[in-house]
C-alpha cells in the first residue's frame, strides 16, 4: 500500500510510519546533527525542536549581519578582539559579529584644517600667519591605531613646521614676496614630522592666506610701507625725468648738427652745381619713401588719393597710382628691405595696399580702423601697422599677410619707428604727452617716454 493512501482507522491522514525511507533518513541525519551540536541524547526530540530552530535562526542572523561593503574610495581596517587583523579594499566582505570590529576610512577625500598663529621672524619681529593645510588619509592602519588624535597631532606639527620656517625668514620676506616660498618650505617639513609620528596622513597642499603684522603695530608698519613706496615713487620719477630730458637734449644736439651739415652740403652742392631739383608731388603730401636703390622717390598724396613715383635726379613724374578704387586718403608708405614690395596705408579703406617693385597693384590687406603708419622689421619678416581710431598696433606676416598679433594703444597713434637694436617700437600718439614703448617680440607695452605736446 502506498504511503499516502488512507488505512482502515485513520481517515485520510498519512501515518508517520508510512513516510518514504528517503525523507526518514534525511530527518534522522538532521536530528542527529542537532543533537550532536546542542547535547541531545536521542530522547525528547519534540522538546528540543524549538531550541534547535532558535539556534539555527541565531546562526543565520549572525552570518547575515556579518557582511559589510567597502566603497571605492574607502579602505576598511578589521580589528579582532581589539587587535589589528587585516585591511580590506573596495568590495563585499564578511566579519564575525561581536568578535571583529570594522572601521572604514575614506582614503581619497581631501580635508583641510585652518591655523592662525603668531610667530617670531629671524629679525625678531612678530607676524600673524593665517594658513590652511590640505591633507588626506594615506595609511588607514597608522591613522586609526598609531596616534590617538591624528588631527590634533597634525595641528601641532603644522605649528611646529611654521615656527621653524618663519623663524628662518625675515619679516619683509614673510609679509611680501616670501609667502609662496613659505608654503613650499613648510610642506616637506610638515610631512616629515607626520611620517615620524606615523599618523598615516599625507599633505596635499599648504596655503598661506594672510601674513600680517600684529594689530598693535599695524599703523606703524603701514607708515613704514608708505615711506618705502614714496621712496620708490620719487626715485622712479627722477629716473623718468632723467630718461626724458637727456635723450631730448641729445636729440636737439643731433638735430642742430644735422641741420648744420645739411646747410653745409647744400652750400657745397649749389657751388658745385649738383643740387637736386625740387620734386613736386600731389596735393597734401602725407608719406614719402626712397626706393631700395635710391633712384626713385615714392610719395602718398592724401587729397587726390594717389601714390606718385618720381625720378630722384630729374624730379620727373614716372608713375601715378590711383587708390580710390581700393580706399581713400593714402597715408604711410614703406618699401620692404629687399626692395621688392611697397606698402601704402589707406585711411578711409581700413586696409593697406601692396605694390610690386614696378609699382603695380598686387592686393589689399584689411587692418584696424583708419591705419596710418606702416613699416617692416629689420629682417623683413613682419609688417607693423598703427591704427588711429581703433587705437591698435597690428603685426602681419610679410610672406602671406596673415595677422599675427594685435596690441591696444592708450591713445590714437599715427607713426612709429624702431630702436637701433630693432627690439623696441616707439609709437607717437595724438593728445598724449608720451611716446609709447612696445617690445617688438612680445608685442606688449614696456614703458613710455614723457614728451611735451
Amino acid at each position: 500500500m502506498a504511503w499516502n493512501q488512507p488505512n482502515s482507522g485513520n481517515g485520510n491522514q498519512p501515518n508517520n510510519s508510512q513516510r518514504p525511507p528517503e525523507i526518514d533518513d534525511f530527518l534522522k541525519k538532521v536530528n542527529k546533527n542537532f543533537e550532536r551540536w546542542f547535547g541531545g541524547n536521542g530522547s525528547g526530540n519534540a522538546d528540543m525542536t524549538p531550541l534547535k530552530i532558535g539556534a539555527a535562526v541565531i546562526v543565520g542572523l549572525t552570518i547575515i549581519t556579518g557582511f559589510y561593503r567597502v566603497e571605492q574610495a574607502e579602505e576598511a581596517v578589521v580589528l579582532r578582539f581589539g587587535k589589528y587583523n587585516s585591511t580590506q579594499s573596495a568590495g563585499l566582505h564578511w566579519a564575525m559579529p561581536l568578535v571583529d570590529e570594522v572601521k572604514k576610512v575614506n582614503i581619497q577625500k581631501v580635508e583641510q584644517i585652518p591655523l592662525n598663529a603668531r610667530m617670531i621672524t629671524e629679525d625678531t619681529n612678530i607676524v600673524e600667519i593665517n594658513l590652511t593645510v590640505q591633507y588626506r588619509i594615506a595609511e588607514p592602519v597608522n591613522y586609526l591605531l598609531k596616534v590617538s588624535e591624528p588631527e590634533v597631532t597634525l595641528l601641532h606639527a603644522t605649528e611646529s613646521a611654521l615656527r621653524h620656517v618663519v623663524g628662518g625668514s625675515k619679516m619683509g620676506q614673510v609679509l611680501n614676496e616670501g609667502r609662496a616660498t613659505l608654503a613650499r618650505d613648510i610642506k616637506p617639513r610638515l610631512q616629515n614630522y607626520l611620517d615620524g609620528y606615523k599618523t598615516g596622513i599625507q599633505i596635499t597642499g599648504v596655503n598661506i592666506l594672510e601674513a600680517l603684522p600684529p594689530k598693535e603695530v599695524k599703523a606703524a608698519f603701514d607708515d613704514v610701507i608708505r615711506a618705502k613706496e614714496d621712496k620708490e615713487r620719487l626715485k622712479n620719477q627722477a629716473e623718468t625725468y632723467a630718461n626724458g630730458i637727456v635723450p631730448e637734449a641729445r636729440g636737439q644736439a643731433a638735430r642742430v648738427l644735422a641741420e648744420a651739415n645739411a646747410y653745409k652740403q647744400e652750400v657745397v652742392d649749389i657751388a658745385q652745381g649738383k643740387k637736386v631739383r625740387e620734386i613736386v608731388g600731389g596735393p597734401e603730401t602725407e608719406g614719402i619713401e626712397f626706393s631700395k636703390d635710391g633712384s626713385k622717390l615714392v610719395i602718398t598724396n592724401e587729397a587726390d588719393n594717389t601714390v606718385t613715383v618720381h625720378d630722384i635726379n630729374s624730379g620727373e613724374l614716372i608713375k601715378t597710382i590711383q587708390t580710390h578704387e581700393h580706399g581713400d586718403r593714402p597715408r604711410g608708405i614703406k618699401v620692404s628691405p629687399d626692395g621688392k614690395t611697397y606698402l601704402a596705408t589707406l585711411e578711409y579703406g581700413n586696409k593697406f595696399m601692396v605694390l610690386d617693385s614696378e609699382f603695380n597693384f598686387v592686393r589689399t590687406v584689411d587692418t584696424g580702423d583708419t591705419p596710418y603708419g606702416i613699416s617692416y622689421d629689420e629682417a623683413g619678416k613682419n609688417i607693423y601697422v598703427a591704427n588711429n581710431k581703433s587705437k591698435t598696433l597690428e603685426m602681419f606676416a610679410a610672406d602671406n599677410f596673415v595677422k599675427l598679433k594685435e596690441a591696444p594703444t592708450a591713445n590714437r597713434c599715427w607713426h612709429f619707428t624702431f630702436t637701433p637694436d630693432n627690439k623696441q617700437i616707439l609709437l607717437a600718439c595724438g593728445k598724449s604727452d608720451a611716446v609709447l614703448v612696445y617690445d617688438a617680440e612680445t608685442f606688449t607695452q614696456t614703458g613710455q617716454i614723457e614728451v611735451k605736446n
